[in-house]
């Protein structure tokens, strides 16, 4: 088995490709240029009007890419004023949550998801929105890695540390495609995707990364190729604050 580990801490927005955006407004402008590079005298009318639809679409995205930027920051960055008691989430509740926005968003009609999450299970030292983002990212990859067709299961258990502090150890498992060794390591870098094209952007783990940093928490991946991956978030407990 490979694995790599993070010890760094969903967009619900599912609008964020902003590579996609990015190679569609390239696209657009070398589609532009070819033209008018090939525009004769007869042909300038067309011309002009072609590039004044570039434009009005090349703004457009430009916007939504502006947008999409502004709310990365406004996730990253640490928020103040907050007591550290504060910052807690309930498990069942967390999952109940990102599961009607994954079957609204997913037809899970061959997909099987298993909870392994015990009743009254501990909240978690997390902030609430924060942990459906992490658990909404982290399901809806494993989801479009199965491509429409297997098996994904959630677990939660206490463990407890090299100081018998307990901790929720929470684990994603899919039956997917897995994730080949080589890759592991930029698993985690903005930008980098082991997805085709038209499903991801490289933007959802990054976020997730930074979200279980912001929260003190801790997320590892194991996976062998052609046999699914493991995703492991460890959180301190809500009531074991220091």
């Amino acid at each position: 088995m490979t694995a790599a580990d993070e010890r760094q801490s969903p967009l619900g927005d599912r609008e964020h490709n902003v590579v996609s955006i990015l190679y569609s407004l390239k696209g657009m402008i070398e589609s532009h240029l070819e033209l008018a590079r090939e525009g004769n005298e007869q042909q300038k009318e067309n011309v002009m009007r072609h590039a004044e639809e570039v434009l009005r679409r090349v703004y457009s995205q430009a916007d939504q890419a502006l947008q999409i930027t502004k709310r990365l920051g406004h996730i990253m960055e640490p928020k103040q004023g907050m007591p550290l008691k504060t910052f807690h989430a309930s498990l069942n509740e967390a999952w109940e949550e990102v599961l009607r926005m994954i079957r609204r968003e997913f037809s899970l009609e061959e997909v099987e998801i298993l909870s392994r999450i015990p009743d009254h299970f501990p909240a978690l030292q997390c902030e609430k929105g924060d942990f459906e983002e992490i658990l909404y990212n982290l399901a809806r990859n494993a989801i479009q890695a199965m491509r429409g067709n297997g098996k994904l299961v959630i677990r939660a258990q206490l463990a407890f540390s090299v100081k018998e502090e307990a901790f929720a150890a929470v684990s994603l498992t899919d039956t997917g495609r897995g994730i080949p060794g080589e890759k592991l390591p930029h698993l985690f870098d903005p930008f980098y995707t082991t997805q085709d094209e038209n499903e991801g952007n490289g933007l959802g783990l990054y976020l997730v990364k930074a979200l279980v940093a912001r929260n003190g928490g801790r997320i590892s991946v194991s996976s062998f190729e052609g046999c699914g991956a493991t995703f492991t978030l460890e959180f301190p407990l809500a009531g074991h604050l220091k």
